[in-house]
């Protein structure tokens, strides 16, 4: 008999979970209490008048950060049910708590409406639900140094069921936002509102510019300045999940095309360490750019890092006849000194082959004539010195990432 009524209950509980984030989700009002009715369990929400909050730390973060197997997880989430149950008690309201599934998220929503006359404002509810799974995962072993915080989002007030599934779909949006925003923190769209400054990525590129050559130079202090300001100034509060992407793509690219310039060894770790996916935060994204900037630099061979007359006159005079067909001959004529002399001294001193570095000046000058001009392609390619057009693509894809054509398109 205590067998088949806790079966009998645990049927309830999924057919609780079905129906709950059938409602999220946008199912009709006619086909869900027609589920209701078939099932025999009803959603106490009153819909004329009701919040709809959202709170927890992704699903993807559990196992890969946190040690939460799916046992603990259904444990956690009990208690917090029923703790989000007193709270809302306390506050003057009642409504449902239920794990989101349909997105595996894990993630749980909250649908609470007022009771009494003298009830807390929603918000003072979101934050009390807030702190609730902080506390339950800050019990969690290794949360504190995992770089995750609880994020709430809460909804404006809603009258009908009708509007339920876009407000929540909207909250699903912000939640997202958590990549900015890794705090102890309620959000909603008047606090979103205000904490957004409107960044592109044109802006970004020349930032990205900045960092090339503080890279390039080996100024470490300039190099982190540059990445302070780029990730946690411009990038963190433009909430622009596509934004950061393309940064970290064009970023990725340059790593990438430097790694194969300098013949070292550390493309497996670029292209799985600089991935916007698997950084809970952009914060966290900050820091490996500027790791994996030091551990290329320091992974390099040893260069003299005063550069003889000799190199400065080459680099000027490279960087003044790009759109010329100069070979090492050229450079080596026009400063007077013998050819492998002239290729030695280069390779040592600046640490980049004298074809290679002609080659990334064209492409920096390309890369400036395809974003401020409209010239055509080809005529970008020959005023940078290259007259194959194919070779052009080659070269730029290589070195940005992207075609031209799709460089271009980003303005």
């Amino acid at each position: 008999m205590k067998d088949h009524s806790i079966k009998e209950q645990k049927q309830r509980e999924y057919c609780h979970v079905y129906l709950f984030n059938e409602a999220l989700f946008g199912q009709s009002w006619e086909h869900l209490k027609t589920m209701e009715e078939e099932v025999e369990v009803r959603l106490e929400v009153d819909f004329s008048r009701y919040f709809v909050c959202r709170t927890g730390i992704p699903k993807k973060w559990y196992s890969t950060r946190l040690g939460i197997d799916r046992r603990r997880f259904t444990e956690m989430l009990y208690a917090f049910r029923a703790q989000a149950a007193e709270l809302l008690k306390n506050c003057g309201y009642a409504g449902e708590t239920e794990v989101v599934n349909y997105d595996l998220s894990k993630q749980a929503a909250l649908l609470f409406y007022p009771v009494r006359p003298d009830c807390s404002t929603p918000r003072e509810v979101a934050e009390g639900v807030s702190a609730l799974w902080e506390r339950t995962y800050r019990e969690t072993e290794g949360f504190e140094s995992a770089g995750l915080a609880n994020l709430t989002v809460l909804s404006p007030e809603l009258h009908a069921y009708g509007e339920l599934a876009e407000a929540f779909a909207r909250l699903s949006e912000l939640c997202r936002l958590s990549f900015f925003v890794m705090e102890f923190l309620v959000l909603d769209e008047e606090t979103c509102q205000s904490l957004k400054k409107p960044y592109d990525f044109r802006q970004a590129l020349d930032l990205i510019a900045e960092w090339e050559q503080a890279l390039f130079e080996r100024q470490y202090e300039k190099l982190d300045a540059i990445l302070e300001e780029l990730f946690l100034r411009r990038l963190k509060y433009s909430f622009d999940e596509a934004l950061c992407r393309q940064v970290t793509g064009v970023m990725r690219g340059r790593f990438l095309y430097y790694n194969e310039t300098f013949d070292h060894t550390m493309e497996t770790a670029i292209r799985e360490r600089l991935q916007t996916e698997r950084c809970a935060s952009i914060e966290e994204l900050k820091r490996e750019v500027a790791a994996l900037s030091r551990e290329f630099l320091a992974g390099l061979p040893a260069r003299v890092h005063r550069l003889s007359s000799l190199s400065r006159q080459a680099i000027e005079y490279l960087r003044e006849n790009y759109a010329q067909p100069v070979g090492l001959n050229d450079l080596a004529a026009a400063l007077n000194v013998a050819p492998a002399y002239m290729s030695r001294v280069f390779n040592q001193e600046v640490g980049i082959r004298i074809p290679a570095y002609l080659t990334r000046v064209r492409m920096e000058k390309a890369r400036q004539l395809l974003k401020d001009t409209h010239l055509k392609i080809s005529e970008v390619a020959r005023q940078v010195g290259i007259e194959n057009i194919q070779y052009f693509h080659v070269l730029f894809k290589k070195e940005a990432s992207v075609s031209p054509q799709e460089y271009r398109s980003m303005f």
